[in-house]
């Protein structure tokens, strides 16, 4: 599975761009824990807490499953890019 990089070059300022998630305050209202969340998703746990701790790039295959875990809600909702 293609990684997709989660920094991505603003051409108008020249700086770094990173993909972030709003899934773990979502996670509260509609999950009762991240494992619960992971089996949703088809990620590990372990996955889900690198992300939540900026320690691991969000993937395609964390993307997908987060789709999946919250079919309600439009990309937009669910990700944003911060500098």
């Amino acid at each position: 599975m293609k990684e997709i990089s989660c920094t991505n070059q603003n051409p108008d300022q020249g700086e770094d761009m990173l993909l972030k998630t709003r899934i773990f305050e979502l996670c509260k209202e509609e999950y009762k824990n991240l494992y619960e969340l992971a089996q949703v998703m088809k990620v590990s746990v372990i996955h889900l807490d690198e992300v939540h701790r900026s320690k691991r790039s969000i993937n395609q295959k964390f993307i997908i499953g987060t789709m999946r875990a919250f079919p309600e809600y439009n990309i937009g909702d669910l990700f944003y890019f911060t500098s």
